[in-house]
């Protein structure tokens, strides 16, 4: 019983794959002048048309109102009537249909964590009070929340 064996095409796919990543010259050989080796990666130019290097201060600061003021629109620091939709200021008239207000972003999170420390570090570099305003905002609005919601606990433990 004779019995041939297929050959694979696995090596002939190996040699041409390999033969794609050889230098193609003597030349593409010699060690660039900088690498990764010679020199530190920090160190290095880049060689792409990608420009960086160090931010220029209003282009940091038209980032960052852009990101504060985004971030202001869409996340209120405010309670609503759910069915209403009007603004509940006297939290001693809290109610079951009382809600934050529909936001883009939740305001209560690891993340939100790492958002209002950044709020108060940017507000502490640049001197606005805007940044660090606005996680005193929110942050005001869930302690002065605490009381009335653990009252309303208290009276009925199994509301919502």
């Amino acid at each position: 019983m004779t019995h041939t064996m297929k050959k694979s095409p696995r090596p002939l796919l190996i040699a041409t794959l390999l033969a794609c990543l050889l230098p193609l010259s003597a030349s593409a050989q010699e060690p660039a002048k900088f690498n990764d080796v010679t020199q530190p990666l920090h160190a290095m130019k880049v060689n792409y048309p990608t420009p960086y290097g160090a931010p220029e201060v209003a282009d940091v600061t038209k980032v960052l109102d852009r990101v504060f003021n985004y971030l202001n629109a869409v996340t209120p620091a405010k309670v609503v009537d759910a069915t209403t939709k009007a603004e509940i200021t006297d939290f001693s008239k809290l109610n079951e249909n009382t809600i934050l207000a529909p936001a883009d972003f939740r305001l209560t999170s690891y993340e939100w964590g790492v958002t209002y420390a950044g709020m108060l570090a940017v507000g502490q570099a640049t001197g606005d009070k805007r940044y660090t305003q606005y996680t005193f905002d929110r942050l005001k609005l869930f302690a002065d929340l605490l009381p009335h919601y653990q009252a309303a606990m208290k009276a009925d433990p199994k509301a919502k």
